[in-house]
């Protein structure tokens, strides 16, 4: 398989499936727009933009940053699931 073919979803790992489920329990619908499968290959990926959709979009206070603000913070900030422990790196090491 190519790497640019999208996964069936009985092709999903267990964690990917889970963070679709996540997503889907988030947006409160029942399926998702079909290039999310793109990154059934990468759940480490799934995981952080999930979590950033979760705490970036469902915010209930109005925030005093703008939205590029919050998520450059969200990139920067090496923080347990966030984008800098995605790529397996964690500021200092």
């Amino acid at each position: 398989m190519a790497f640019f073919d999208i996964p069936k979803d009985e092709d999903f790992s267990p964690e990917a499936s889970h963070w679709f489920g996540e997503l889907r329990r988030l947006r409160g619908v029942e399926s998702l727009a079909p290039s999310w499968r793109a990154y059934a290959r990468s759940p480490q990926i799934l995981e952080a933009r999930v979590k950033a959709e979760a705490n970036l979009f469902r915010q209930r206070m109005p925030s005093g940053f703008s939205w590029e603000a919050r998520l450059v913070a969200f990139m920067l900030v090496p923080t347990r699931g966030g984008a800098m422990a995605v790529s397996g790196r964690h500021a200092g090491t």
